[in-house]
């Protein structure tokens, strides 16, 4: 059976998976639910029309993914009204590329940028590369961590947090003085399940241990609780 946007019978939009459903939520409260299609997708091009193109079809491959029927909280007041997973498992988009011989690395990288305008026909808000890291994006040396873990969330240790009082750009701080240290239980920071890296959440989420200590010098760097 083939499935299509409501009010568009001969445009179908990929094949129902099984009648699988499945939903998620998250902490700041926004969820959404969603029935999983699967469909041969490509990455790029200007438009619809692309998918034309030659060389778009040979880089298309077979991906499953949700349609969504309800969604609530950011989901419905921000700007993007969707969400694409790309932790460590087979079913995300980097790895299905690569499994499927798209790609020849599972490397991915995420540039961010700001714009000073919104739109709802969507702004640029920077770049996902995928297969491997294009440094002419780069507008300093890019700084690394190990991933820890084999499968799931990109996982990483934590020795040091620190806050930079003049901000900054780079995550790479000029000098030692511009930066101010927070003492941190670093054992109890990475306990449990360690500290991941989520391009899909919109918080960052600090150890508790941490609420004093941050408290204390965001204060003294800011003047404000």
């Amino acid at each position: 059976e083939k499935l299509a946007p409501s009010g568009e019978d001969e445009s179908s939009v990929g094949e129902e998976v099984s009648g699988c459903v499945f939903q998620q939520a998250y902490t700041e409260g926004s969820s959404w639910r969603a029935f999983q299609v699967q469909d041969r997708v490509f990455c790029g091009g200007k438009d619809v029309f692309s998918a034309a193109d030659p060389i778009a079809q040979r880089y298309s491959f077979d991906f499953t993914f949700g349609c969504q029927t309800f969604s609530s909280g950011l989901f419905v007041s921000q700007l993007a009204d969707g969400i694409m997973g790309l932790s460590q498992h087979d079913a995300t988009l980097p790895r299905v590329m690569y499994n499927q011989g798209k790609l020849n690395s599972r490397m991915f990288g995420l540039c961010f940028r700001t714009e000073m305008v919104v739109s709802k026909k969507g702004i640029s808000a920077g770049v996902l590369t995928l297969g491997g890291i294009d440094t002419r994006l780069d507008s300093s040396p890019m700084v690394f961590a190990k991933n820890l873990a084999r499968s799931g969330w990109f996982t990483v240790y934590v020795k040091k947090v620190y806050l930079r009082p003049d901000g900054g750009q780079s995550a790479r701080s000029d000098s030692i003085d511009d930066v101010m240290e927070i003492p941190a239980d670093i054992y109890a920071m990475n306990s449990g399940k360690g500290v991941i890296i989520d391009s899909g959440t919109t918080d960052t989420y600090l150890h508790k241990s941490l609420s004093k200590p941050f408290n204390d010098a965001w204060k003294s760097v800011t003047g404000k609780p």
